[in-house]
C-alpha cells in the first residue's frame, strides 16, 4: 500500500506531465535564413579544436581536408597567417612555439623556415600524425580540382608584428594583398 502523501504527489507529478508542452523534432523543411533557407555544415579550422576524440591538430592540412573530404561538410573555416615573404599559412596561434616545435612569431618567419614546423605531438593528443604547417594555397589548389569547391571562410589573423620595425599599416595591406592574389 502507497502512503497517501506519496499518492498526492504521484498524482500532481502525472497531472503535470499532461499539461507540460511536449517535444517536437525541428521541422527543418521550414527554415527561414538568409542562405536560401538552407543549413550548411561548415567545419571549424577542420574537424575542431584537439580532444582526445580528435587527433589532428585544427587548421592542419589534413584536418582541413577531411572535413570535407571524409565529412562532407559544405565549407570550412581556416586560421590564416601571413608570413614575413607574403605567403599565407594555415595557423591560429601568434606565437608558433604554442602548438608547434618552433619559436617566432608567423609574421616575423619566412616561409621556408614555416615549412619545416611541426604540429607538437602532445602525451593525450595528435599522437599519431605528423602535421606540419601548411600554406593556404595548397588546399586552395585542392578545393578547386573539386566539381563542387566548398565554402571556404578566413579568419585573418592580423595580429601586430612581432618585428617592432615592422609597420602595421603596411604589414595588413600586403596580407590583404595576398588573399586577394
Amino acid at each position: 500500500m502507497i502512503p497517501k502523501r506519496h499518492t498526492l504527489v504521484l498524482s500532481a507529478l502525472l497531472l503535470s506531465l499532461l499539461f507540460l508542452p511536449r517535444c517536437r523534432k525541428a521541422e527543418l523543411h521550414r527554415v527561414s535564413n538568409l542562405n536560401g533557407n538552407r543549413i550548411e555544415v561548415v567545419g571549424h579550422g577542420g574537424i575542431g579544436f584537439q580532444s582526445l576524440n580528435i587527433q589532428l591538430p585544427h587548421n592542419s592540412f589534413t584536418s582541413v581536408m577531411k572535413t570535407i573530404e571524409a565529412y562532407q561538410a559544405d565549407g570550412v573555416e581556416i586560421d590564416v597567417q601571413l608570413s614575413r615573404d607574403n605567403v599565407l599559412f594555415m595557423y591560429h596561434d601568434r606565437l608558433l612555439e604554442s602548438m608547434t616545435d618552433c619559436f617566432e612569431c608567423v609574421n616575423n618567419s619566412m616561409s621556408a623556415e614555416l615549412l619545416l614546423c611541426r604540429f607538437r605531438n602532445d602525451f593525450y593528443v595528435n599522437v599519431f600524425t605528423e602535421e606540419l604547417l601548411t600554406p593556404l594555397e595548397r588546399a586552395m589548389e585542392r578545393f578547386a580540382s573539386r566539381t563542387h569547391p566548398p565554402k571556404v571562410f578566413l579568419d585573418l589573423k592580423t595580429f601586430e608584428p612581432c618585428d617592432e620595425e615592422m609597420d602595421y599599416a603596411d604589414f595588413r595591406r600586403r596580407m590583404a594583398d595576398a588573399v586577394h592574389d
